[in-house]
């Protein structure tokens, strides 16, 4: 039998729009962002005939205090 694991990282975001340091904040995803996880979801789907499963326990880095800055600074603070 064959196992695989597939990683995604999450679609278009405000933050990404900003310029802003994600991580563990939960920002919100853009009507974009929420079309590109739909359309890889039923991908996945059709691709490997199993559904797809959003698991909790697998998060971004944390940013720490760079969560919510700008990359410019947070570079700083790096």
């Amino acid at each position: 039998m064959l196992n695989e694991l597939i990683l995604l990282r999450h679609g278009e975001s405000e933050h990404m729009l900003k310029g802003v340091v994600g991580g563990w904040t939960n920002s919100t995803l853009t009507p974009h962002g929420i079309t590109q996880a739909k359309q890889t979801a039923e991908w996945i789907t059709e691709k490997t005939g199993n559904e797809f499963t959003k698991v909790q326990q697998l998060r971004e880095l944390n940013n720490g205090v760079a969560n919510g800055l700008s990359k410019t600074e947070a570079q700083k603070h790096g």
